[in-house]
């Protein structure tokens, strides 16, 4: 057994002040901000103000109804959660200060009792239960039209979380699922206020309410957004007063804001950049493999893609390593399975296709595809951590391929169609990615297996068995034996070649050296609650 499957390891009244009430929080914080300092607990001294430039806007500050970066680098900071998950990927206690499960199927987590959210009112068991129970579609406090990623990862096992006292939240599933203390450090799962949720309605995205060491100010759109740090948090107020996450668009730009001091903090490089930072005295370059996989997705419904000699074809068609070291700088590793070499259960022995145009022309003959054929590719036009610099990167794929006889038109769509069109499998070849909390279960069962790997695979009979055997494998609690279960899984499915896995990236961060404390989370997303200014 798993260690985790034993460990028991002020702003008024909520509910009258409605929106006046968040409204004369934020108020207050904004005083704060202009009048004065927040004193940090650690320090005992004031820490000033980091500003975050970034590429592009948040967008829903709501974390369990969003898997963009720019949200979610913001929300963990406003939020906090169950448990949370070290840079190593150990579960550590949050929200619950220990946890136990009984026959699989029901976790008790015992809550700390100094926890309140911005708006005053208490982090107890009602609320932690609100807060689950409000990713099931059938809440009339899920968020319509919205996709969960908490439902994506956990499918319908959730039966219900409930308060069995004010300290004590039971959560029941259906099933066993081993990995739930990782589910649930996620970013996908915020403890959220309830008076804040039922007060704000769609509102809640755009001034969000949690319990974490920052509190949201203000946000103007397009141009910046403001958190400060909270004076009450129960694990000690942070040391820096603010953070400020300013959108500069432009990659040459962030960086010379980096030069010359009036951007403190920026994620992701351009592979030319990163001379110049390393050699510039006044930065510091971190990184950090990330758990997320870029590929090629092929959508195996339609032909010639529903041959798997052509599917393998394309698979040693496209020039990997080329691509990680001229594109990515070097940042990161080729993938040649459904995880990366450094994650718990890959499997070194599953069939790989090293790049090999000759190899490629002669699967395609035995397709019967002796010539040259026409496709589509589709790809996003914004930065992902899962395939960054991703339109360089889907040229190159198109150029391979056409190398070979495969003549892919490029597409560039708008994001906000994109995602919704590739996942309903309306394209034939598309760039796809997922960023996850370090475990093979969120790679391989929620994202490759899953109905939104943008292929048909996991319809297929082959692949409906592997889905099978990857919810097995979430059921099992010895990690050993889970780890066997996810090898014959990757065995299978690249016999199959559904994907062209393409990378693993590293996340790639840059901070002012007058900054101290910055560490890369397991999940690549930014917490400043430790950081501050020397």
């Amino acid at each position: 057994m798993e260690q985790q499957r034993r460990a028991w390891c002020r702003l008024g009244r909520s509910g009258r002040r409605g929106l006046l009430g968040i409204a004369g929080t934020l108020l207050c914080i904004l005083a704060l901000g202009l009048t004065g300092r927040v004193a940090s607990a650690a320090t005992g001294r004031s820490g000033g103000t980091l500003v975050f430039v970034r590429s592009a806007d948040a967008n829903f500050l709501d974390a369990g109804f969003t898997t963009i970066t720019e949200d979610l680098d913001v929300a963990v900071n406003v939020f906090d959660y169950l448990v949370q998950m070290d840079k190593s990927g150990a579960i550590r206690p949050g929200l619950a200060t220990s946890w136990q499960n009984t026959e699989g199927r029901t976790w008790t987590f015992a809550l700390r009792g100094d926890a309140k959210f911005h708006d005053g009112t208490p982090v107890d068991a009602e609320a932690v239960a609100f807060s689950l129970n409000r990713l099931d579609p059938e809440s009339p406090y899920y968020v319509k039209g919205r996709t969960s990623s908490f439902r994506i990862w956990l499918g319908n096992l959730l039966v219900r979380a409930e308060a069995v006292d004010a300290k004590t939240v039971k959560v029941t599933l259906r099933e066993p699922y081993a990995l739930l203390p990782q589910m649930l450090a996620s970013f996908a799962v915020p403890i959220v206020s309830p008076a804040a949720v039922k007060q704000l309605g769609d509102g809640f995205a755009r001034q969000p309410v949690g319990s974490g060491p920052f509190r949201f100010v203000e946000w103007v759109k397009d141009d910046h957004l403001t958190v400060a740090a909270n004076p009450d948090y129960w694990g000690g107020a942070p040391n820096l007063d603010r953070v400020i996450f300013k959108v500069v668009p432009d990659a040459s730009s962030r960086l010379l804001e980096m030069k010359r001091g009036s951007g403190n903090f920026m994620k992701g490089i351009l592979p030319d950049q990163r001379a110049a930072i390393e050699g510039d005295k006044s930065l510091t370059l971190l990184t950090l493999p990330c758990s997320c996989i870029g590929y090629l997705a092929i959508n195996d419904q339609k032909k010639p893609f529903d041959n798997v000699l052509v599917r393998r074809a394309l698979n040693h068609a496209i020039d990997r390593e080329t691509i990680m070291r001229t594109i990515e700088g070097g940042l990161g590793i080729v993938a040649d399975s459904m995880v990366p070499s450094w994650m718990a259960g890959y499997n070194a022995q599953a069939p790989k296709y090293p790049y090999n145009p000759q190899r490629a022309k002669e699967l395609l003959q035995q397709a019967g595809l002796p010539g040259s054929f026409s496709t589509e590719l589709w790809t996003f036009n914004v930065e992902r951590p899962f395939i960054p610099n991703v339109l360089q990167v889907a040229e190159k794929v198109r150029a391979d391929l056409a190398q070979v006889g495969v003549n892919a038109k490029m597409s560039v769509l708008d994001s906000a169609v994109y995602w919704r069109s590739i996942n309903t499998l309306q394209g034939e070849l598309a760039m796809k990615g997922w960023y996850t909390p370090p475990q093979p279960d969120f790679l391989i069962r929620a994202a490759l297996l899953g109905l939104e790997s943008a292929t048909y695979y996991p319809n297929t009979p082959r692949g409906q068995k592997l889905r099978e055997m990857a919810a097995q494998a979430a059921q099992t609690f010895d990690a050993a034996e889970r780890g066997r279960m996810y090898q014959q899984i990757q065995q299978m499915y690249m016999e199959d070649a559904p994907i062209v896995p393409l990378m693993h990236p590293a996340y790639a961060w840059v901070h002012a050296k007058t900054y101290s404390g910055v560490e890369i989370s397991a999940d690549g997303l930014t917490r400043f609650a430790a950081v501050k200014r020397e």
